[in-house]
Order: C-alpha cells, then sequence, then structure tokens
C-alpha cells in the first residue's frame, strides 16, 4: 500500500461584536508537512442581519444593508491596528 496523499485541516472562528453588530471570522488552515507548521489558506469575514442571522454574505457585499465596515478595515480591528 502506498500513501498518495494526506492531509490536516482545521478551521477557527471567531465572533466579533462591533457597534452591536455580530460579525463571524473564519481562518481555514492547511498543514504543511514539509515545514511542519500550520498554513493559512482562507480568511473570510461575514454578517447577517442585527442579530446574527443569515444569509451570511461578506461585509460591504450586495447583501450588506447594515455593515459599515468591509473585511479588510474588520481585520485590522481585529488585530488591534
Amino acid at each position: 500500500m502506498t500513501i498518495v496523499e494526506r492531509a490536516k485541516r482545521k478551521r477557527e472562528h471567531h465572533t466579533v461584536v462591533v457597534n452591536g453588530i455580530i460579525y463571524l471570522r473564519n481562518e481555514d488552515f492547511e498543514f504543511n508537512f514539509e515545514k511542519d507548521k500550520w498554513v493559512r489558506e482562507k480568511l473570510s469575514w461575514s454578517i447577517g442581519d442585527a442579530k446574527g442571522k443569515g444569509p451570511f454574505v461578506e461585509p460591504k457585499g450586495s447583501l450588506d444593508n447594515i455593515g459599515e465596515y468591509t473585511s479588510r478595515e474588520l481585520e485590522k480591528m481585529f488585530k488591534g491596528e
């Protein structure tokens, strides 16, 4: 038997409240076996309505009628920049 491919994946989820509105922050990681470390594959922010319900869209997306921030602005705030 020969192993063709192996992978480890994980997702980190954060719920963040900004000005009373709930935003969801998700990071998807894949483990790099050659470098022996986790590498971020994708970062996404989403928002529902004022009660945190769906449909979930990216901030400043076509259905985002309550968001005041873009994903990039939210990420800066999240990192404390």
